[in-house]
């Protein structure tokens, strides 16, 4: 990847992929993680999205990564409501993760 965006590539695809974890765990827990599984969704979906933008260096990475961004605030604000689950913490930290990556292609 000659675009220079490596580290935000590979913290959406390691955000995604907690957010999926995220997801699965949170599926069969009942209504009171229903939210959760929605955030988590969406955010890996963001995520995806923005690694196959950023990835071949599209004109539309900032705007990708200021989705992403979005997307990554929101799940962390609904999984810290449940960090007493390991998923959810652990998707609260990729998500930061992607946070601050991603700002960073949005600045650049």
């Amino acid at each position: 990847m000659a675009n220079g965006h490596e580290d935000c590539v590979k913290a959406c695809v390691a955000c995604a992929l907690a957010c999926g974890q995220c997801c699965d765990d949170c599926c069969d827990a009942g209504k009171e993680v229903a939210e959760v599984h929605k955030c988590c969704k969406d955010c890996a979906a963001v995520c995806w999205m923005c690694v196959a933008v950023v990835g071949r260096g599209s004109p539309l990475t900032a705007e990708a990564c200021a989705l992403c961004v979005t997307a990554c605030q929101a799940c962390i604000e609904c999984c810290s409501q449940h960090d007493d689950r390991e998923s959810c913490k652990c998707c609260v930290d990729e998500c930061q993760r992607c946070v601050d990556e991603c700002e960073k292609c949005v600045a650049a």
